[in-house]
């Protein structure tokens, strides 16, 4: 039996305190990424909601414009507004690319290596574009856009410092998790997020390089930005048999409503793609015109004389008594109908295509005969032949 040399039994000692030196560094890298993240993912935030007070404040104003007769509507402002923010911010992707999108799906990619690190250049124009989008008014979510950042903040660190290949991709996932928990101030979905959306498996390194950027993030977004709660919960009562029955059903119809929402989401995406007379700016700036800031709940037309001091709203108009032709709650009801419509319909027309695609069932096995029909058989071929 072989016995280690001197030189083996002095190598795996240094090669330990390689790897262990390695970690400390990937550490205090992540400790610094996450740092930054909580600065940026909080500035982010921060303004996101600023600015969208400052429209609802602006909005306001535009609507005393309505009620005082003015020129140009305080709705074609909306309009314009609306449109010039989302094309302004589909505009900026052509400087960056990979700053189209949420975000999350590329960090997904660079984690399986189908994708590579965003460069730095997406930070600016991924924040500037994400508050273009979505201070309007637009449906999008600040966790694909501080997600990313985070990621790139992650990258840049890693890159300074020197890190190896396979660290950097480490890091850059780990502080994207930091993003996502400075997005929804919510430390452990930024651990979550990385061990089962991106990587789908726990280890003891990634763990601690992610924990550390979460931790950093969340002091510095905690100590600059304050910590107020997200989400109040009340103690849930227990609820009657009764309505346990009505919950089941109510979340199989949000379930097959889900389903039909996200085939609606993904046809119209698919089908606006295909519409290619139109730049992709000018389809931007068309949403933002329909849908950014446009109420339709607000739309009425006058069929009488208001009392005086009646503020010009339709809430304070249907209080007072006075009759008014609210053809915007008509738009809105006509355009939730047309949306389920069509959820609906491409819901029926994927289950209609996968019972195309189904495999059709095997033939059915011939039934066993009989013995007593085997023994008569065997006796008229033996009388045949005898015969």
């Amino acid at each position: 039996m072989s016995t280690p040399t001197n030189t083996q039994q002095l190598a795996e000692p240094e090669e330990n305190e390689a790897q262990l030196h390695d970690l400390v560094r990937l550490v205090a890298v992540a400790a610094v990424a996450g740092a930054l993240t909580g600065v940026v993912g909080g500035l982010f935030r921060t303004l996101l909601e600023d600015m969208h007070e400052a429209l609802t404040t602006v909005m306001s104003y535009w609507h005393d414009l309505d009620a005082a007769g003015a020129l140009v509507p305080g709705w074609m402002w909306a309009l314009l507004l609306g449109g010039a923010c989302m094309g302004l911010s589909r505009w900026m992707v052509r400087l960056a690319p990979l700053a189209g999108g949420s975000g999350i799906q590329h960090v997904e990619g660079v984690f399986h290596d189908v994708a590579k690190p965003a460069p730095l250049r997406v930070l600016p124009i991924k924040f500037i574009g994400g508050l273009l989008a979505m201070a309007p008014g637009s449906a999008l979510g600040r966790e694909g856009p501080t997600v990313q950042m985070a990621a790139v903040i992650g990258n840049v660190c890693g890159e300074v410092a020197r890190l190896c290949r396979a660290d950097r991709f480490l890091l850059y996932t780990a502080v994207a998790g930091s993003g996502l928990a400075v997005a929804f101030n919510t430390p452990l979905a930024g651990l979550a997020f990385v061990n089962e959306e991106v990587s789908r498996s726990v280890t003891l390194r990634r763990t601690l390089v992610t924990l550390t950027a979460v931790a950093t993030a969340m002091l510095s977004f905690w100590s600059i930005y304050g910590n107020t709660l997200e989400f109040q919960v009340s103690s849930p009562e227990i609820p009657s048999f009764a309505a346990l029955g009505a919950m089941t059903v109510l979340g199989a119809l949000c379930g097959v409503m889900g389903a039909g929402y996200n085939q609606t989401v993904l046809g119209a995406l698919n089908r606006f793609d295909s519409f290619t007379v139109l730049s992709p700016e000018i389809k931007a700036t068309l949403i933002g015109m329909l849908i950014g800031n446009l109420d339709f709940s607000n739309l009425f037309i006058l069929l009488g004389d208001p009392p005086a001091g009646t503020a010009l709203t339709l809430a304070e108009l249907k209080k007072a008594g006075v009759p008014v032709f609210a053809y915007g709650n008509f738009l809105t009801v006509a355009l939730n109908f047309l949306i389920l419509a069509l959820a609906i319909f491409l819901m029926v027309k994927q289950i209609n295509r996968l019972k195309r695609n189904a495999p059709a069932p095997a033939p059915a096995a011939a039934p066993a005969t009989p013995e007593d029909v085997l023994l008569l058989r065997e006796i008229r071929d033996s009388l045949r032949q005898n015969g």
